[in-house]
């Protein structure tokens, strides 16, 4: 879903089981797949400023992964 990711822009935590992801640019093609629009409606540019994710590895069954 993402363009020219780099280690630059991952920031991870496994112990803690939290990630950031930062400054994304996203692929318009997939996008435009994903979200089956018209063919009338073209993305042309399509970023993400921050995405935060937490997975609480030791309590899996009973708490919610976060994105």
């Amino acid at each position: 879903f993402t363009k020219n990711l780099s280690q630059d822009k991952i920031g991870l935590s496994t112990l803690k089981g939290e990630g950031t992801l930062t400054n994304l640019e996203l692929d318009e093609e997939v996008l435009m797949e994903v979200l089956e629009l018209p063919s009338w409606i073209v993305i042309t540019k399509a970023v993400c400023n921050r995405v935060n994710v937490k997975i609480p590895w030791t309590k899996l069954k009973t708490h919610p992964m976060c994105i």
